[in-house]
């Protein structure tokens, strides 16, 4: 039977608010049959009981990313669909299905929609001190007959918003984090249900978040002082007639308990001063103070330099720290951009408001602790699991005044004691680091959940309260973006299968609104970290629209040259305007002006910028939409040109080297070799030369500035050259996709010749260069052989354990597998030894550290998503699943399962846009099993280790083949 399910909007269940005037619709589809394709689709949208689009029938198997095609859609507008299909299944036999009601409904997409205006509760501040969370509330009549009600809003800082003492949505670290220079998000939510005919109360909470807090390090006010607040409240009626509800002068506003609020060093908070009631109706808020108006005008509350108001008369500006930005229309995209030049003036932030486009911010997982005593005595609490959250925690019989101190970290050190050193070192001086002071306001039971921070941590060191601790009252949260949990890897092999968990668990930790290296100590969004797993984290989860929104910002926030920051948006040191040396010095509070002229040093950083390519080749690969190559592609060309133009500054150190006096077709080889700029290289290598005592960080970056790392920037070159053409191929941009073809063979011929030695030599002691030159295709044919030798020879005298850092490690086992040593990936995936995958689960690790051997000398942060990636090998070659590029998004895919090691079964399992794929495998005596799920209108490749080779459509279907054969499987690459 034929059915139609999991109906999506802009890939979102009935979203609530979007602003794509032409949203993507996509469904799938279940049948009993095998081989059954879609012939055909009939989409009916309609709108306050009016066909709007009728997309009559269409013949297509396409049942994802349809665009809509009706009339102009409006704001605010509501609007529901359905869809009917026809599928003919591999016998001829046709069936039809209709699908349920989805719906959708638009945001505010003109500037003139929004009368609200922003308002800002604070007066001057101390941008070096902590400060307290504003609080705000006005309230308003609502007349008999309500009929619906909706909020939009968004803050610069974080918000929580309560309509009559109830808050209005589960979504969490709203409005989520953006390049705030160019865009600034808004949520939406009905609350309708929260108000009250007469008098109600709204009321909101603003704190820090990473517009003021502490991001990437040590560094405060990212991107300005002051908070503000911008919301608008709908209100229908059953009679016809509406009003609005905006921010403006009739908000008052005063503070409370929550005396600091920093997402990463935590709250301090004082029940003392927690005015009772101040969110209902009713609250005499005659001591509380008005407002300040900012903006001149009801579009949007963008201001212009001096153009301040108070709550009651005008005053004179002062500067909140923003960043105003003289705009200029981009056409092509019918929306205002900056041109990238900023100043630091007085006035805000000039961005344009846009719907949410990730994924929120919601509360997951709980996990009650188990309670002990550490070396030094002091009293522990373990949740047996390291998340980014924070903890629910409830206190008996409390005293007035009593102070409550709660620190969250990772570790108990090698001495037995609770600790933070390992993850809070000198060069992040912070006044706290994630922990609470709760002063009791003196009560039977107090209760205190933080609003606007989270923290990396699965213990918690508890001071000041030795009441006994019963079961719910210290519970700890998971926080993460609430993505479709999508694919799971399990085997025989019981610590494989905790490294899955772990994996899952790092991304989980990591991925909240934007992915961060770690949740603890930095919360930067490296994107080096993010080009390294992008794959596994497609497969753990649906996280297209995480992505699409986060690339976005890469997009606007990329320099003139072409260079791409190695995080973004911009909230870190590194884009201080000063030079690197100077930000690793002991941390003065400075306001960061966003990515400002040519960045800083670090930003031409191989394998980190090249995220610009990988990404959205990854992502449209995965997913098949290309709508992430459009969107990106101008950003991945630009950064390709930039490592190009860098490849033709000539390094000093090298001029005297064949390459800068030999041309090839009038080319000097030299100008296509990345020598010049500085490189992390491969980061986190086990064999990594430690910094020399006596030398600072700021001489080991100049150090690196100087002698570049061509060996790695170059082969990052070839392979986003690459990509570019591959993505303008898609794209429809022949000559584009022509010319960087060229140029990346160029770059191979030239690396080939330059780099590989005849015996296949590259980098003695490093498998990394030769993991790297074998998955970029780097080697000519002659010299391939040499250089699987020399990669299987330096495992050999390794004690078959990896040496690989973060830029390679992915790569290692798919390349044993496809130069024939199956037997070696294994080995090395089973390892346990120090450097492996398996080592720190042996140690107790949850989660994936950063380094190595994180877990022996407790150094770093153990919660690090990048070696993770390894879970990528455990879906596409021991589970076999592999997306191709002529058919991306898993609309065809091959399974080309590979056994191996000590595993005797092994299961992947992907929840693909079109459906469930699995992939399982098991020895039965003399038999390898074989089995296979393949989803409705889609085909699969199945490549078995017999040498077989079978197309099927969908099914499920089941094949035994002796363990007892000869011969060999070609693999196909699939790097």
């Amino acid at each position: 039977m034929l059915s139609i399910y999991d109906l999506k909007t802009e890939y979102k269940k009935n979203p609530d608010s979007i602003d794509n005037i032409a949203p993507r619709f996509s469904w799938k589809l279940e049948a009993d049959g095998c081989g059954v394709m879609q012939k055909n689709y009939h989409i009916v949208a309609e709108s306050q009981g009016r066909i709007i689009w009728d997309s009559s029938l269409v013949k297509s198997s396409q049942s994802q990313r349809i665009r809509y095609q009706g009339e102009v859609l409006k704001s605010c507008q509501e609007v529901k669909w359905k869809v009917w299909v026809t599928a003919v299944d591999e016998e001829g036999r046709q069936e039809e299905a209709v699908s349920e009601m989805a719906e959708f409904r638009m945001g505010l997409l003109n500037r003139e929609d929004w009368q609200a205006r922003w308002i800002e509760p604070e007066d001057e501040v101390d941008p070096d001190r902590d400060k307290p969370s504003p609080y705000l509330r006005r309230e308003f009549r609502v007349r008999p007959g309500l009929k619906k009600a909706r909020i939009y809003q968004t803050a610069h800082g974080l918000y929580e918003t309560w309509m009559n003492g109830k808050v209005c949505t589960e979504d969490k670290f709203k409005p989520g984090l953006t390049s705030y220079y160019y865009r600034m998000q808004y949520q939406t939510s009905d609350v309708t249900d929260l108000l009250q005919e007469g008098m109600n109360c709204w009321s909101v909470e603003l704190g820090d978040g990473w517009w003021r807090g502490t991001t990437g390090g040590s560094v405060k006010n990212n991107f300005g002082f002051k908070l503000h607040y911008l919301g608008q409240l709908e209100l229908f009626y059953k009679d016809g007639t509406s009003e609005i509800i905006g921010t403006d002068e009739k908000f008052r506003t005063s503070t409370g308990g929550l005396l600091a609020s920093d997402m990463m060093m935590g709250d301090i908070y004082d029940a003392r001063l927690e005015p009772d009631g101040w969110k209902e109706p009713g609250f005499n808020d005659s001591n509380w103070k008005n407002v300040h108006i900012i903006g001149g005008s009801h579009a949007g509350g963008y201001a212009d330099a001096g153009d301040y108001q108070d709550g009651n008369e005008g005053t004179d500006c002062y500067s909140c720290g923003g960043v105003v930005r003289e705009e200029t229309e981009d056409k092509e995209k019918g929306r205002y951009l900056s041109p990238g030049v900023e100043s630091k003036v007085p006035g805000h932030v000039d961005s344009d408001l846009i719907a949410s486009r990730g994924v929120p911010v919601r509360e997951k997982e709980t996990f009650e602790a188990k309670i002990f005593r550490d070396a030094a005595g002091k009293l522990v609490l373990d949740f047996g699991q390291n998340i980014a959250g924070y903890v629910k925690m409830r206190l008996h019989d409390t005293q007035k005044g009593q102070r409550v101190h709660l620190v969250h970290g990772e570790d108990i050190n090698a001495e037995g004691c609770f600790s933070v050193e390992h993850i809070n070192k000198p060069v992040m001086p912070v006044s706290r680091f994630q922990e609470i002071t709760y002063i009791c306001r003196g009560c039977d039971i107090e209760e205190y959940v933080p609003l606007f921070a989270v923290f990396g941590f699965r213990y918690l060191l508890v001071e000041g309260y030795e009441k006994e601790i019963l079961p719910g009252d210290f519970v700890a949260v998971a926080v993460y973006s609430d993505m479709e949990e999508t694919g799971d890897f399990t085997c025989s092999h019981s610590l494989i299968n905790k490294l899955v968990q772990n994996s899952r668990w790092s991304q989980k930790g990591n991925f909240l609104d934007v992915a961060v290296d770690c949740p603890t100590r930095e919360r930067n969004a490296w994107t080096g970290d993010n080009q390294i797993y992008v794959r596994t984290a497609s497969i753990f989860m649906n996280v297209y629209p995480f992505y699409e929104k986060w690339l976005q910002d890469q997009a606007v926030e990329q320099y003139a040259s072409g260079k791409v920051g190695i995080t973004f948006p911009s909230t870190s040191s590194v884009h201080n305007p000063e030079v690197l040396a100077e930000a690793l010095k002991t941390n003065p509070s400075f306001a960061l002006a966003g990515p400002a002229g040519n960045g800083n040093i670090g930003e031409d950083c191989a394998g980190w910028g090249d995220s610009a390519a990988w990404l959205p080749y990854m992502i449209y690969l995965c997913y098949g939409d290309r709508q992430i190559l459009e969107n990106q592609y101008e950003t991945a060309r630009k950064w390709v040109d930039y490592m190009l133009c860098c490849a033709k500054d000539h390094n000093p150190l090298y001029e005297d080297q064949p390459q800068y006096h030999t041309y090839t077709d009038g080319e000097l080889d030299a100008d296509y070799i990345y020598d010049t700029r500085m490189h992390y290289g491969e980061w986190q290598e086990p064999i990594a030369v430690p910094v020399p005592e006596g030398v600072n960080l700021a001489e080991a970056f100049a150090r690196m500035v100087k002698e570049g790392k061509p060996k790695v920037a170059t082969a990052y070159m070839c392979r986003s050259a690459e990509n570019v053409a591959m993505m303008a191929r898609v794209l429809g941009r022949r000559e584009d996709g022509e010319k960087y073809e060229r140029t990346a063979r160029r770059i191979r011929q030239v690396y080939n010749t330059y780099f590989i030695g005849s015996d296949g030599s590259i980098e003695p002691g490093h498998q990394a260069a030769y993991v790297r030159a074998l998955a970029f295709r780097l080697c000519s044919e002659e010299k391939r052989p040499l250089v699987e030798e020399q990669l299987v020879r330096e495992i050999e005298q390794n004690g078959y354990k990896l040496n690989t850092g973060f830029l390679s490690t992915p790569f290692l086992l798919p390349v044993l597998v496809e130069i024939g040593r199956t037997d070696l990936a294994y080995r090395i995936l089973e390892q346990t030894e120090n450097p492996s995958w398996l080592h720190p689960i042996m140690l107790g690790a949850t989660t994936i550290p950063e380094s190595w051997s994180g877990f022996d000398n407790h150094d770093g942060s153990l919660n690090h998503y990048s070696y993770g990636a390894v879970c990528e090998f455990l879906f596409g070659y021991v589970g076999g699943i592999h997306p191709v590029w002529e058919k991306p998004g898993y609309e065809e895919f091959t399974i080309c399962p590979v056994p191996g090691g000590s595993l005797v079964h092994a299961r992947a399992e992907y929840e693909s846009q079109y459906g469930k794929i699995v992939s399982s495998w098991k020895k039965e005596k003399d038999d390898i099993i074989f089995e296979v799920m393949i989803p409705v209108n889609t085909r699969a490749k199945i490549c078995l280790p017999d040498g077989s080779e079978r197309w099927k459509g969908s099914g499920k279907y089941r094949y035994v083949i002796s363990l007892d054969i000869s011969g060999g499987q070609e693999w196909r690459s699939m790097i």
